[in-house]
């Protein structure tokens, strides 16, 4: 059996298969020197040609190295979560973990999760410290592990990894979602109460593009009071575009037919909801600085902050 299976859903992404492919061959070569089997499995959605051939002289590449197997899965157009899925199931790995085609991890991170993985308490989930990197502003922000279920931080960073036999309990990610699927997946009382350490190695790179599906942000704040809805976590819901976040909830994201209370249903699209929802997404473009400047003011009364409100008050 692969020691490590790493999986990348792939579209449009001609542009980025260069460097990738740089990053990629670099990783694969340290790993191996530690005796390491790994694993890449692509899934092209709706590959162009210039794609399938720069997939091909990449997976020729890999082959090449001692360890080293891949495979590659030809998809139509399909959902993220759908193509992770399919990834994970038709991996061979003991651990697996997801590469973005604009994202870096690196080495030293994957040789800490199997010696986690193999230790003698057998993480089932391990979450890293990683880089963020926000293209329009050339910004490099490094963030400690930020999944901590006994501390009620429930998301995953980017470059977690987590054993096969997990993925199997949870079955999979949850393909109803566009952006917040791993959201969902973290959330999930299977995972939150799973043997879980952070590892220590800073385990890459994430590119943030503002055109990138994952920062709609009108979008994901709906998909994650959705998560969070459905999950009865109240005090984690922030106010997002009220005519949207009611029809999602009724069209798709109820459906388990939850009775709300009538607070949260009031807060979210009653009448004094989309103000709330303006304040709150303004307040979330503001400079990082000048946005914890007015969360600390928040804090001791001096002024009014949505996002300040939505965390820390009841919502009625």
């Amino acid at each position: 059996m692969t020691d490590i299976s790493l999986i990348t859903s792939l579209h449009k992404s001609d542009c980025f298969l260069g460097d990738f492919t740089n990053h990629v061959i670099a990783v694969a070569k340290q790993v191996a020197t530690h005796g390491i089997l790994l694993e890449f499995v692509f899934i092209p959605n709706d590959a162009s040609p210039t794609e399938r051939e720069l997939l091909r002289l990449l997976t020729t590449q890999l082959k090449a190295i001692d360890g080293i197997t891949t495979q590659i899965l030809h998809v139509p157009r399909e959902n993220l979560y759908a193509s992770w899925n399919r990834g994970v199931r038709a991996s061979h790995g003991k651990i697996f973990g997801f590469w973005n085609v604009d994202d870096i991890r690196t080495a030293e991170a994957l040789v800490e999760a199997h010696i986690l993985a193999q230790s003698s308490g057998a993480y089932d989930l391990i979450d890293f410290p990683f880089d963020t990197y926000h293209v329009a502003n050339d910004d490099h922000q490094i963030r400690d592990s930020i999944y901590n279920p006994q501390e009620h931080k429930l998301v995953l960073g980017t470059f977690f990894m987590a054993t096969r036999d997990l993925f199997d309990k949870v079955g999979g990610f949850d393909t109803d979602y566009q952006v917040t699927g791993d959201v969902e997946w973290s959330i999930n009382p299977i995972v939150s109460q799973s043997r879980f350490i952070n590892g220590t190695s800073l385990s890459g790179t994430f590119t943030v593009h503002d055109t990138s599906l994952s920062q709609n942000h009108a979008l994901r704040l709906i998909e994650e009071n959705i998560v969070f809805l459905r999950y009865g976590k109240y005090h984690l819901v922030h106010p997002a575009d009220p005519v949207p976040m009611r029809q999602a909830w009724d069209t798709w994201g109820n459906r388990d037919n939850i009775d709300l209370p009538e607070s949260i249903k009031n807060w979210l699209w009653g009448s004094k909801a989309e103000q709330r929802y303006k304040r709150f997404y303004w307040e979330k473009s503001l400079p990082r600085l000048l946005r914890r400047g007015l969360l600390a003011m928040a804090r001791r009364g001096w002024v009014y902050s949505a996002d300040w409100d939505a965390h820390h008050n009841l919502k009625t």
